[in-house]
């Protein structure tokens, strides 16, 4: 996030689970509940804050009912949540362990227009791209631990839309 910020760029993306890469550790023990969050939240938020960009990552939340999702939680460049999406399409062995799917698209107002959020596995369901462009949405954040190659432009040009992918 420093050395990304040395460009004062609108948006950081960050990838999938990018605190936990190669690290074994239990889903329900690192989720946060938001909005008050935990220290991930509170360290984003500061993040973008101090550097007055918004910041969109991955990482696991949890609700009242303590479900445990794969959320992309944006934060604006006053350090505010902005937004929570959650992984519409959890692999089968997210849900074995515990992840629940989310409820489908958000679209979030940012100052430079409408944005979205896919994690990972997400992109490979076109009718989430057709519906962020139904909604208007002019720029896709896809958070991921799988690149999706050539998916990536292809989707782009099909919607008429920008992907930034981490």
């Amino acid at each position: 996030i420093d050395a990304s910020a040395l460009d004062k760029p609108d948006i950081i993306l960050l990838p999938e689970h990018f605190l936990f890469t190669g690290m074994t550790y239990r889903k329900n023990e690192v989720a946060e509940l938001l909005p008050k969050g935990g220290p991930v939240t509170k360290f984003l938020s500061r993040k973008a804050k101090e550097y007055e960009t918004y910041i969109i990552a991955s990482y696991y939340r949890k609700d009242k009912q303590e479900r445990i999702y794969n959320s992309a939680i944006l934060f604006d460049r006053g350090g505010k949540m902005a937004g929570v999406y959650d992984k519409t399409y959890p692999t089968i062995g997210e849900m074995e362990e515990g992840i629940s799917p989310g409820e489908g698209v958000k679209v979030f107002q940012t100052d430079f227009g409408l944005m979205g959020a896919v994690i990972c596995f997400d992109f490979n369901f076109r009718e989430l791209f057709t519906e962020y462009k139904r909604k208007g949405v002019k720029l896709i954040c896809f958070l991921s631990a799988f690149r999706a190659g050539f998916q990536i432009p292809i989707v782009a040009y099909e919607n008429q839309f920008f992907i930034v992918s981490s």
